[in-house]
Parts: structure tokens; C-alpha cells; sequence
């Protein structure tokens, strides 16, 4: 019978923690980012970060993987948003900050000012837990 208490009571204590654990997760705030270089056209991303920074340096990485070059640049960042980036063949690019559709949208208006046959390179959210 003792051995149900002592279970009982850490059971009990539990509970709140993991309640509290659980209403955390919730107001979690997520960042996101893009870079681009326009040396090479190489892109990179970071998604589902506690911060602007992490998200910004994710991206940056990715990039800088991806051309080979210091020319990458952070073109977009956002939190608990979507972002997108649309480049054109010239290296013209457009970029753009809204709910999913709107921020592709956006990006290849801006795209399009400056550059023919753009298209849709990146286009992320942060999830929101």
C-alpha cells in the first residue's frame, strides 16, 4: 500500500511538468531565414529556429556549401511566417515575407521587376507548435 502512495504522489507531481512542459512548446516562437548568392545562384535556408540569428547562420551555411563562395547574403527572415525567394536567369531576385501562396506570390512580382522567367526557389514556413 506504501509503495501505491509514493506512486500515486509522484504522479501526481509529475503532471504539472509535463503540462507545463506542454504550454511551453505552444509559445515556442520559430524563425526562419533565406540566403542567396548572386554570384552563383546558389540558396540556402534555415527553418524552425529559436532564433533570428540561428536561422540567418543555418541559411548562410547551407549557401556557402552550396557555391563555394563568401557572396551569400541573408535576402529574408521571419518569424512564426512564411517566407519566399523567386530568382530569374539573369540572377534578379525578389523576395517576400506573408502566408504560404501570398509570399511566392509577392517574391515573383519583385522578381519579375527586374528579370524574365522567374521562378520560385524557396518557400518556407515556421511550423507552429
Amino acid at each position: 500500500m506504501i509503495k501505491l502512495k509514493k506512486l500515486a504522489a509522484t504522479i501526481a507531481l509529475a503532471v504539472p511538468v509535463v503540462v507545463f512542459s506542454a504550454e511551453t512548446a505552444l509559445a515556442a516562437t520559430n524563425y526562419v531565414a533565406i540566403a542567396y548568392s548572386r554570384s552563383t545562384g546558389a540558396t540556402g535556408y534555415g527553418r524552425n529556429y529559436a532564433t533570428r540569428t540561428a536561422a540567418s547562420r543555418a541559411a548562410l551555411r547551407q549557401c556557402k556549401r552550396y557555391s563555394g563562395t563568401t557572396d551569400c547574403r541573408i535576402v529574408i527572415t521571419g518569424r512564426n511566417t512564411c517566407v519566399a525567394l523567386a530568382t530569374a536567369r539573369n540572377r534578379a531576385s525578389g523576395w517576400a515575407r506573408n502566408t504560404y501562396w501570398k509570399a511566392q506570390v509577392n517574391a515573383l512580382v519583385q522578381c519579375s521587376k527586374n528579370g524574365r522567367y522567374c521562378k520560385i526557389r524557396h518557400a518556407i514556413c515556421a511550423s507552429r507548435r
